[in-house]
């Protein structure tokens, strides 16, 4: 941009362009970011309440039964196992997590690992929606503003490539840079992905056809805009009740099992 300024003399429009363009960068990042951090803290939240559980209460009870050999439900004695395991290995537990993570690492460095982590990012539930307006709206913000400056279109396709972050993206973005090199349209490969939701491909398109796409882009990136605003609070909305229900569920059943055997509890210490 800055260069495109340089040739074009106007410096001036196009650092207002930048400092705008990084201003909504910032705020999409900060609520890509909160919409991820209610589940991931309930998540922590799960776990750790569940080792807490196995780890503390359990023994307690287990000692109990144990003394008097009362015969406990299949649920208590499912968590009476696990927590014995728990508690009696865990130095094998926290050797496998962290093997885990150091492989996590690993693959993440590869492309077939990093492939599998965005194909999740674009086919999980509820979460699908949350990155996939945020790659449109990155994508469509770059493209727009670039478009507007006055950069070379292939040198626009390149710079939104390095945005998305997500190697299906990439390698749209790669297949539309070759039908560029080849004389096609912009719209050409976009109409053959199924990244990219026809009303805005048919958008494009217009602008091309129209001798407008600098402008039609720009209010491509508005309207993406607009859009990643509702999707962040619609995907808000539908993890928080998930990650209830989930986290509900697990200390529900534990707390089932614990009670199940407290209603002969009173048999089992008089022997």
């Amino acid at each position: 941009l800055i260069r495109a300024g340089e040739f074009s003399g106007t410096m001036g429009q196009m650092l207002q362009r930048v400092s705008e363009y990084m201003a909504k960068e910032a705020k999409v990042f900060r609520q890509a970011r909160g919409a991820m951090m209610y589940p991931t803290f309930m998540f922590l939240m799960a776990v750790a309440v569940v080792i807490f559980l196995l780890t503390v209460i359990m023994p307690k009870f287990a000692g109990i039964y144990d003394n008097r050999g009362a015969t406990l439900p299949a649920p208590t004695r499912f968590l009476l196992t696990l927590s014995e395991l728990t508690v009696t290995y865990w130095f094998v537990w926290v050797g496998l997590g962290v093997l885990g993570l150091m492989g996590f690492t690993l693959a993440m460095r590869t492309d077939k690992g990093q492939r599998a982590l965005d194909w999740l990012k674009l086919n999980v539930p509820v979460v699908r929606f949350l990155f996939t307006q945020l790659y449109l709206t990155r994508a469509c913000r770059t493209l727009g503003t670039m478009t507007n400056a006055g950069v070379a279109l292939l040198d626009t396709i390149q710079i939104v490539r390095q945005v998305t972050h997500n190697k299906f993206y990439e390698d749209l973005w790669d297949s539309v840079d070759e039908s560029l090199r080849q004389g096609m349209q912009l719209s050409d490969p976009l109409f053959r992905s199924q990244l990219m939701p026809r009303p805005i491909v048919q958008m494009i398109r217009s602008g091309e056809k129209s001798g407008r796409l600098s402008e039609v882009t720009g209010k491509i990136a508005e309207f993406t805009e607009a859009e990643f605003d509702q999707t962040v609070k619609s995907v808000t909305a539908m993890i928080e009740p998930l990650m209830v229900c989930f986290m509900g569920g697990i200390v529900g059943f534990v707390a089932i099992a614990l009670l199940m055997p407290i209603f002969t509890i009173g048999r089992v210490v008089a022997g």
